[in-house]
């Protein structure tokens, strides 16, 4: 910090040292005036820099709200279809099942349950479809499922005995 003594004896019996503290006055000044001039530029940088960032970032929410958007319309068409499809396999008189790659079941008709002897419980539980294959037949269904998924056949036309819980 710099202290100016501006009482009049000095100025009168100091002529120099009163010039050398205007000087230093004003080129205070002039330092305060460039330094807030500076400080007001990088004030507008900054306002200019967050209103391109908040305008990059409204693009970009913009852009993942119609992407929320665009998932949530397939979606809903997925479970629309699904509801399709479990309606029509429900009303065939043949059974219908899906399975996992494990062999899992994931779906089975109500057709499926009575044919087998199986109750929604047991398939909650989990129930393999190759346990339904006869001991003779297993392998060659567990092969042949391993082969349709490794893209070595197309569909599986494949015919075993199945086994009934009972």
């Amino acid at each position: 910090w710099v202290t100016f003594d501006f009482a009049p004896q000095t100025y009168a019996t100091a002529p120099s040292s009163w010039l050398s503290a205007f000087a230093s006055l004003a080129l205070l000044t002039l330092m305060v005036v460039m330094t807030s001039g500076r400080l007001q530029n990088i004030l507008l940088d900054a306002v200019r820099t967050l209103g391109e960032r908040t305008d990059q970032l409204q693009d970009i929410n913009d852009r993942l709200a119609s992407e929320i958007a665009g998932r949530q319309r397939v979606e809903a068409a997925l479970l629309a279809s699904e509801m399709r499809f479990r309606e029509l396999a429900e009303m065939l008189p043949d059974t219908v099942f899906e399975m996992d790659t494990d062999g899992r079941l994931t779906f089975a008709n109500d057709r499926a349950f009575q044919q087998f002897g199986y109750s929604r419980e047991d398939f909650e539980e989990g129930l393999s479809a190759f346990d339904m294959v006869s001991p003779e037949d297993r392998q060659l269904a567990v092969d042949n499922a391993a082969m349709l998924l490794r893209g070595e056949i197309d569909s599986e036309h494949s015919e075993y005995t199945a086994l009934r819980k009972d």
